[in-house]
């Protein structure tokens, strides 16, 4: 899980520097991935509490249109969802401990 939080980091901050002018159609799309990785998650009942906060944010923002902002607030939000079905499935899995026997 360290390795790929690690590498998610790495590919975001990469990608934070580059500049370009996000349109709907980039900022619908980024939605749509945020949403389906939270979907996901939910569906296990995994997901992290604040995600569906920031698909809402995101959408607000293209209503609003800021493009820009939407994609940036629907890539965390992706983001997030990934890591609590990674979280949530490597918990399910880790059995007991023997400090709690």
């Amino acid at each position: 899980m360290l390795k790929t939080i690690a590498s998610a980091l790495v590919i975001s901050v990469a990608l934070s520097g580059a500049a370009f002018a996000a349109d709907k159609a980039a900022a619908d799309a980024a939605i749509a991935e945020a949403q389906a990785a939270y979907d996901k998650a939910n569906k296990k009942g995994i997901a992290w509490r604040d995600t569906a906060k920031m698909i809402k944010k995101a959408k607000a923002a293209v209503e609003k249109g800021d493009f820009d902002k939407a994609v940036k607030t629907a890539g965390k939000a992706k983001f997030e969802g990934e890591m609590a079905y990674e979280q949530g499935m490597q918990q399910m899995t880790a059995g007991n401990w023997s400090y709690l026997d």
